[in-house]
């Protein structure tokens, strides 16, 4: 699978600050409690006894920490990073778990977790804790990606965590969203006010049937139900559930409160993949969009039983995602 070959910058890290890393005892496989939670990550034998980045992969509704840990952990082996996939609370749910997005239903309409479900951007917070007392993180380089619910989730934690996280990656699945929201039939909106503007960097499937990310309906796409052989439709947003507003309008929310230009710079990087990049965004908070013009409802690159067709690509999402995070640090 090819990966897009972008320049790495990120923050500097001093040797001082590099020798008060010990050798890390753990590599490979980890696995640690917080709370009741067990969390899985992935140490790389290149990361021991340095400050590294820390990736969180957040699984998409009916999944789990251990499949995202299954599909991403090459790309932190590649890479040389820190990967931590934990597993939403809410659940079962379509043969797995689900994340406790503030405001928004867990699927569907009007299908929000129970009062007394986990809070998940303490728990994430809580990961990020643990994760730094087990291997050695750089503290200006945490990122957060994930896909379809898990981008909901990741894009919760730009709101709510901007003093802590670097830059978010969601696939299929950006959010931003607003107290007006409650005209689209989600009467526990919550507004995402960022402490600073974040960089975003989204990947999105121009045919995605699931958040779609036009405002109007596309009627047909190129892809068939698996149960009957039908067409799947892209219809408009529907209101009330977690996906009440397209795609589109969710980076465009990003794009105003990050004070970027509205029109982006247009690259083609293959026949059917387009970088938008959105520039002069106040104070580093850069938005870009990978478009994926063949795409659905899938991390490109990696496609599914629900889903066939949808993650059909020459690239591999998740090592794309990375590509385009690795060059953001947190503001000194």
């Amino acid at each position: 699978l090819a990966t897009l070959a972008l320049a790495m910058t990120g923050s500097a890290v001093t040797e001082a600050q590099a020798q008060e890393c010990p050798a890390s005892p753990d590599t490979g496989l980890i696995a640690f409690e917080v709370g009741v939670s067990t969390v899985l990550g992935h140490i790389p034998e290149t990361a021991a006894g340095k400050r590294v980045p820390l990736v969180l992969n957040l699984h998409p509704s009916g999944g789990s920490g251990l499949r995202s840990l299954e599909d991403s952990r090459h790309v932190a082996d590649e890479n040389g990073f820190v990967l931590v996939t934990p597993t939403g609370a809410v659940g079962p749910i379509f043969g797995g778990w689900t994340w406790n997005v503030p405001g928004v239903p867990t699927f569907g309409e009007g299908n929000y977790p129970a009062e007394d479900a986990r809070n998940e951007v303490e728990f994430l917070s809580q990961v990020i804790d643990k994760a730094s007392e087990i291997a050695c993180i750089d503290p200006q380089r945490i990122y957060v990606m994930g896909f379809s619910g898990g981008a909901r989730m990741a894009s919760r934690m730009a709101c709510d965590m901007a003093d802590r996280i670097a830059a978010i990656a969601p696939i299929g699945g950006i959010r931003f969203s607003k107290a007006s929201d409650t005209e689209l039939g989600l009467p526990n909106a919550q507004a995402c006010t960022p402490s600073r503007p974040v960089p975003v960097m989204a990947l999105h499937g121009h045919w995605d049937p699931t958040n779609v990310w036009y405002n109007s309906e596309l009627a047909e796409t190129p892809f068939l139900n698996p149960s009957d052989g039908s067409k799947r439709v892209a219809a408009a947003p529907k209101p009330g559930t977690s996906w009440s507003y397209s795609g589109e309008a969710a980076l465009a929310r990003w794009v105003e409160h990050n004070g970027c230009s509205l029109e982006p710079k247009i690259t083609d990087i293959a026949d059917d993949v387009q970088q938008r990049d959105y520039q002069d965004c106040r104070d580093g908070g850069d938005v870009t969009l990978m478009f994926f013009e063949d795409g659905g409802h899938a991390v490109p690159g990696y496609d599914t039983a629900w889903g066939p067709g949808q993650g059909i690509s020459d690239f591999d999402g998740y090592a794309v995602a990375w590509d385009l995070l690795k060059s953001h640090s947190l503001p000194e």
